[in-house]
C-alpha cells in the first residue's frame, strides 16, 4: 500500500511540473508574439523599415553618383558626383553604426528601380549621361528628402530654417531621428543643386 502511495505522489508531483513548463512556454511564446511589431523585442517595427528604405535610396546615390564621377565629362556634373559619393557614403556610415548597435538586420529590399537606372546609366555618354544622371539624383533625394521628413521638425522659413529631430521614448528611435536631422541639410543642398545643374544642362 506505502508503494502506492509513493507511487501516486511522484506522479501527480511529475504532472505538476510538466503542467508549469508547459504554462511558461506559452507564456515566452505569446511574448514573443507580442512582439511582433519590433525587431529583437526593442526596436520598434518601423524603425527597422526607415532604415531599410533610406539605405537603400542611400545606396542607390552613391552607385549611380560613382557611375557619373567616372564617365563625365562635364566639370560641374563631376563635381557634384564626387561629392554626393562622399557626403551619402558618410551618411551611410554613420546610420551602419546606428543599426549595428541596435542590432537592427535590415529588410530585403527590391532595388529593381536602382538596377533599371544603373543599368540606363551605363549606356548613356556625354550630355545624355549627365542628363540622365542628374534627372536620377533630383528623384532619388527627392524621395529621400520626403523619408527624412516623416522624423524632423522643421521651424523658420527657408535660409532660417532649422531641423530638429522628432522627439521619441525609444532611445533606438531617438538616435534614428537624429540621424535623419543631420541627414536633412545636405540632402536639401544636394537636390537644390541637381535642380541647377539640371536647368544648366538644357542650355
Amino acid at each position: 500500500m506505502n508503494k502506492i502511495r509513493l507511487f501516486a505522489v511522484v506522479l501527480a508531483a511529475t504532472v505538476a511540473v510538466g503542467c508549469t513548463r508547459d504554462h511558461a512556454t506559452r507564456n515566452t511564446t505569446s511574448g514573443t508574439a507580442g512582439a511582433a511589431g519590433t525587431s529583437g523585442g526593442a526596436v520598434p517595427r518601423g524603425d527597422v523599415s526607415f532604415v531599410s528604405d533610406v539605405s537603400e535610396l542611400n545606396a542607390a546615390e552613391i552607385d549611380l553618383s560613382r557611375i557619373a564621377a567616372d564617365r563625365t565629362t562635364n566639370p560641374e556634373v563631376k563635381a557634384f558626383a564626387q561629392q554626393a559619393i562622399a557626403d551619402h557614403t558618410a551618411a551611410g556610415d554613420k546610420l551602419n553604426r546606428i543599426a549595428t548597435q541596435n542590432s537592427i538586420a535590415k529588410e530585403s529590399a527590391n532595388d529593381a528601380k536602382e538596377r533599371k537606372e544603373r543599368i540606363e546609366l551605363e549606356r548613356k555618354q556625354g550630355p545624355d549621361l549627365d542628363r540622365a544622371y542628374i534627372d536620377a539624383m533630383i528623384d532619388g533625394h527627392d524621395d529621400l528628402l520626403s523619408k527624412l521628413d516623416s522624423r524632423v521638425d522643421k521651424h523658420g522659413h527657408d535660409d532660417a530654417k532649422s531641423v530638429t529631430p522628432d522627439k521619441a521614448d525609444n532611445p533606438t528611435t531617438q538616435q534614428i531621428n537624429q540621424w535623419a536631422a543631420d541627414a536633412y541639410a545636405t540632402t536639401a543642398t544636394h537636390l537644390d543643386r541637381a535642380k541647377e545643374l539640371k536647368d544648366s544642362l538644357k542650355k
